[in-house]
């Protein structure tokens, strides 16, 4: 989080309303203090509908408000005034609040994926009304609960699954191709011979082994994804949720299964998006796939 030290703030004179600058929770973003700091003698503001909104909010315990760096300049030529603000409960983003303009007319702009997915048109939810606005922020704004957790956990390991299935193919494809030039049918069923007569590709052969060993280990990681017989963890603080297909469980550190807590060490070691043969993914430090036990 950027610190607000280093921006000139001014007392609350613009267009009638406070400055939502220098009250505690408000950050500029790293960007916004960046544009700042190439502008030291202008003045910073929120403007002034957008203050309207959230300063109803300044006292919720945990939320955070990150000025986007999305300015425009008064008429007097001094002042920057900022349209946009990131709303975040800890290091959850909650939504987004700006502001816009239809014909001449100012338009309070809300968003997150709640808003998004209750509208049937469009993904932002627009008003005039400061009122209303409020009235939709604590519709919409709050933090994730479990079932919004592990939807959003699906669609990361999903992305992260398809992404290395993607590149492991990639990859092997690339190594195949050096190899394929001395005719892979051959090499596959002459190995040894086909390295004694041509010495100089063994180590290409070695990384064109590794490839499919490593291709294969994403695809048996995909398919018992896709097939939900693999499990996907999401650690929730002293907690784990494992869903397998649709039934989900609850665990601790104490009643988690030895094969699931082993697999989830193994993982926690390597980086994220990395994937062990017969162990799982990592897809990242809170979410994993663990890959089902042989039978």
């Amino acid at each position: 989080m950027s610190d607000v030290s280093n921006i000139r703030i001014y007392p609350s004179t613009f267009k009638g309303g406070f400055n939502l600058f220098g009250k505690p929770g408000v950050f500029p973003s790293k960007s916004l203090t960046q544009t700042m700091e190439k502008n030291p003698d202008r003045k910073l503001y929120s403007q002034a509908h957008l203050t309207a909104v959230l300063s109803k909010f300044l006292n919720k315990p945990g939320w955070k408000f990150v000025a986007r760096d999305e300015i425009s300049r008064s008429a007097d030529g001094e002042t920057l005034v900022c349209h946009a603000f990131q709303l975040q409960y800890d290091n959850e983003v909650l939504g987004k609040v700006s502001i816009d303009y239809k014909g001449r007319e100012y338009r309070i702009a809300i968003s997150n994926h709640r808003i998004s997915a209750a509208r049937e048109r469009g993904d932002t939810y627009h008003t005039t009304n400061v009122d209303k606005a409020v009235l939709a922020i604590r519709k919409y704004f709050y933090p994730k609960g479990r079932e919004e957790r592990m939807g959003s956990a699906h669609s990361a390991a999903t992305r992260v699954i398809s992404s290395e299935a993607y590149e492991k193919s990639r990859a092997k494809s690339s190594a195949w191709n050096d190899v394929n030039k001395h005719a892979e049918e051959f090499v596959e069923l002459n190995m040894d011979l086909y390295i004694s007569q041509f010495p100089r590709v063994e180590g290409k052969l070695v990384v064109a082994k590794q490839a499919s060993l490593d291709m294969q280990t994403v695809e048996d990681i995909r398919v018992s994804f896709n097939k939900g017989s693999a499990l996907l963890v999401v650690r929730d603080g002293n907690e784990y949720i494992v869903r397998q297909g649709s039934e989900v469980q609850i665990y601790d550190d104490s009643t988690l299964p030895y094969e699931v807590r082993a697999k989830l060490g193994m993982l926690k070691l390597v980086a994220n998006g990395q994937m062990i043969s017969d162990v799982g993914c990592k897809v990242d430090t809170e979410v994993f796939v663990i890959a089902p036990a042989k039978e």
